[in-house]
């Protein structure tokens, strides 16, 4: 990856970027499974750079979202899990804002994927599950401004 889009990336995520752990729950006939993900997501309505990023980066197609002010059309592009991972390690050198809330979302995707590889897909115990909403409970308050 070439550095000047790194750096790039990197001031477009500090100030346009989301990062966030997604929070799935399924009922099954056998219990309630819960799911967690990385997620890397972007607003904007300038489409152009939006498509650009997903070039260069991969990810879910560039698709419309809510309306902005003055009735313009807004645009989200979205990367998850290992994609997400990948962006955030890339750009991670170059970021100023948003170096913490990069730090603890790769944080917890390594343990994720460390779960995932020696446990497979079972149903997760509350211990487990308590220590990804601890992951959830730091990326907002870091969002919030905390230390």
């Amino acid at each position: 990856m070439n550095s000047e889009i790194a750096a790039f990336a990197a001031g477009l995520f500090d100030g346009e970027g989301c990062v966030g752990i997604q929070r799935q729950q399924r009922a099954y006939k056998n219990g309630t499974y819960v799911n967690y993900a990385l997620r890397v997501e972007f607003h904007m309505i300038n489409k152009a750079v939006l498509e650009f990023m997903r070039q260069q980066f991969g990810g879910i197609q560039v698709h419309k979202c809510k309306r902005y002010a003055r009735r313009r059309q807004g645009y989200r592009w979205d990367l998850y899990s290992s994609a997400a991972a990948e962006f955030l390690r890339t750009i991670k050198p170059y970021s100023i804002v948003k170096r913490r809330e990069i730090a603890t979302a790769l944080s917890f995707h390594a343990q994720n994927v460390r779960y995932q590889k020696h446990n497979g897909f079972r149903k997760r115990t509350a211990n487990e599950i308590a220590a990804r909403e601890r992951y959830c409970a730091r990326l907002r308050l870091l969002k919030k401004g905390a230390s």
